[in-house]
């Protein structure tokens, strides 16, 4: 089950109890409501969100603030974040949400998403007990009672990753009419738009136009709509889309394994990666992990996703789950989805640069970037020296004896 861990800041903390006790009765709600078997900690402000960072936003009154803040967020290609979403499917409606999104890499003209460092650790992409803050939530001094409880609800799932700006993964399921997206690029759109989990065939409830597109309109007995009513039971609508953008609402899941375990050097050394060159034959699928020779992150912090570039001058590719992403365009992945990337070798003779980074969650920064040359020859199996019985082998120096895995 899901473990909230309410970090109220000085503020919160010399408000008045009945404050406190509103706020983790909302997060109780929350926690009751979500299976997946990891921790989440959001800093608690009162009469103001103070995320850390430079959004320090005063609250008078008529509105609260939740969000990830200045908290790291995971970028993932669209390909990789449908891919993440569908490992993680657990009901029909899951299955039918996703299954309506178009296979391509990019939505509506977008081609990276951004999620929570909550979603990520419920996506397997964190330890699931990371004790990194992972958003923040704030809210007037004039709230209380039902009103506060039904906001403290709206503001936690904030701050896990229920938003749509920028690419936010809950524009995923938002439409503006069937088979049309709607990709937000602020909290106060004015384009009407619906949720729905069939393609935008059937619209389940209107989001909400100008103030905040991540609630619903005018439903009187859901915490998740505007006007805030003091309603403080989650509905079965609120956990259709809870679900939908990758939290389960129905049993407890295994979290994926990781691909790479990294090394750990001291804290005063940034994460790096270190890669091999690629000698491969014409038309050949290479997968990735081979590629990566090693990775070190500084001790306590965690790798979450990988980003990789072809920077062109070849005509290979790299393709992700069996779908070609463009050149010079980064594809990003979650560490346990490298399993689904490969480089495929061009039609000809040639060489491309190709580089890979590694994302420090912990740190909120890249490692510096690693770049190997992928070499394709006529013939590796005869064209390079030394005992090659594959279609491709990396870092094979001029007088080396390899025997390397085929590829599939």
């Amino acid at each position: 089950m899901l473990t909230i861990n309410l970090e109220w800041d000085s503020n919160a903390v010399a408000a008045p109890q009945s404050f406190r006790n509103a706020i983790q009765t909302a997060a109780e709600i929350v926690e009751a409501a979500i299976y997946d078997p990891i921790t989440v900690n959001i800093g608690v402000g009162y009469g103001e969100f103070d995320d850390g960072g430079s959004q320090y936003t005063p609250l008078t009154s008529g509105y609260s603030l939740g969000g990830t803040g200045s908290a790291p967020v995971v970028q993932l290609s669209y390909p990789a974040l449908l891919a993440a979403l569908e490992a993680n499917e657990t009901t029909a409606t899951d299955a039918e949400a996703l299954n309506s999104l178009p296979d391509a890499t990019s939505l509506s003209g977008q081609s990276t998403f951004y999620i929570s460092s909550a979603l990520a650790k419920a996506l397997g992409a964190l330890p699931a007990d990371d004790p990194s803050i992972d958003g923040y939530i704030g809210f007037p001094t004039s709230f209380s009672g039902n009103g506060l409880i039904a906001a403290g609800i709206v503001e936690i799932l904030h701050a896990m990753g229920l938003l749509t700006s920028d690419g936010g993964v809950l524009s995923l399921f938002q439409y503006t009419s069937p088979g049309v997206h709607f990709v937000s690029t602020g909290a106060t759109s004015t384009t009407p738009a619906y949720f729905s989990v069939d393609g935008g065939n059937t619209n389940l409830a209107n989001y909400d136009v100008g103030f905040d597109d991540t609630l619903f309109s005018d439903l009187a007995s859901d915490p998740l709509s505007i006007p805030n009513t003091g309603a403080t039971t989650l509905t079965p609508l609120d956990l259709t889309e809870i679900s939908a953008i990758g939290f389960d609402d129905t049993s407890t899941p295994i979290l994926p394994t990781l691909s790479i375990t990294p090394t750990t050097t001291s804290a005063n050394v940034p994460a790096s990666v270190v890669v091999q060159d690629l000698f491969v034959a014409e038309n050949v699928a290479v997968p990735v992990l081979p590629l990566i020779k090693s990775v070190s992150v500084p001790l306590g912090d965690s790798i979450s996703y990988y980003g990789f570039l072809d920077q062109g001058g070849g005509n290979g590719y790299f393709e992700f789950n069996g779908e070609i992403e463009p050149d010079n365009q980064w594809v990003y992945v979650l560490d346990t989805q490298l399993g689904l990337v490969r480089y495929v070798s061009g039609s000809s003779v040639g060489s491309e640069p190709l580089d890979v980074i590694a994302f420090d969650m912990t740190a909120d920064t890249f490692s510096s970037t690693s770049q190997l040359i992928a070499d394709t020859a006529a013939n590796v199996a005869t064209g390079a020296p030394g005992n090659i019985t594959a279609p491709y082998a990396v870092a094979l120096p001029a007088s080396a004896t390899y025997t390397a895995s085929a590829a599939n």
